[in-house]
């Protein structure tokens, strides 16, 4: 009011928000009544500073899936992260507020390189398995008809360690006819 000076016109005031909760700040001023003065001046206006925001999380590139009956599908990210993952309902046309976040710890799985392969009497065939840039969870062996599929888990397929996290032998059945084998790496 007719000085550069900065004039406090609030209070400070503390919001607290619930754990795993999302809170949006919002900072309005409407206009209902009484004259409008048009300055565009730097010096001229409101000033919304000293803001602060302690022990919390920024949420960024949000994005929605919808999901059908039964366990969580369809999060497959692509960069190493933690992600914070919270489920909505929906009952018909209506949408229940979110859950809890939970926080997923995603790290990039080391690469799988072939090494040898060689057959093991008639009946077996034996690789082996090395992985590079990163640490091995558990190590799954599967196999198909077709490389394209569909893969299911070899139950008679045996791992051996041979150097922890980085080498590994698998001895695989060969009976019935060709067969696809692959390593999966999980956490």
């Amino acid at each position: 009011p007719g000085s550069d000076e900065p004039v406090d016109l609030c209070e400070p005031t503390a919001v607290r928000v619930p754990q795993s909760s999302c809170a949006r700040v919002r900072f309005a001023y409407t206009f209902a009544t009484g004259s409008y003065y048009p300055q565009t001046s730097a010096t001229v206006g409101f000033f919304v500073d000293d803001i602060a925001v302690g022990n919390a999380q920024e949420v960024r590139d949000t994005g929605f899936a919808e999901v059908s009956a039964g366990a969580l599908s369809g999060f497959n990210p692509t960069n190493a992260a933690t992600y914070s993952l919270r489920v909505q309902a929906r009952l018909g046309a209506r949408l229940l507020p979110f859950g809890p976040a939970t926080d997923l710890v995603v790290v990039n799985a080391p690469a799988t390189q072939l090494r040898t392969v060689q057959p093991v009497g008639a009946d077996q065939v034996r690789f082996d398995i090395g992985l590079a840039g990163g640490t091995a969870g558990t190590l799954v062996i599967e196999s198909a008809v077709n490389v394209g599929g569909p893969w299911t888990i070899e139950p008679a397929a045996v791992l051996q360690t041979v150097r922890p996290d980085s080498a590994y032998q698998v001895t695989a059945p060969r009976a019935g006819g060709q067969r696809y084998f692959r390593v999966r790496v999980l956490p």
